[in-house]
């Protein structure tokens, strides 16, 4: 799985990296990158 997701664009592979391992909220993933927090539930996760 790690190569798969090592696969992945940057913009999402930050994200998965956020979420998973760091456990900020979609909410400080937004802030962290500067994006609606709209934006990353409908494309990112």
């Amino acid at each position: 799985m790690v190569m798969e997701i090592m696969n992945l664009p940057v913009k999402y592979r930050k994200v998965i990296y956020f979420f998973y391992y760091e456990e900020l909220t979609i909410k400080d993933i937004a802030n962290v990158i500067d994006v609606k927090q709209n934006t990353i539930k409908s494309f990112y996760i």
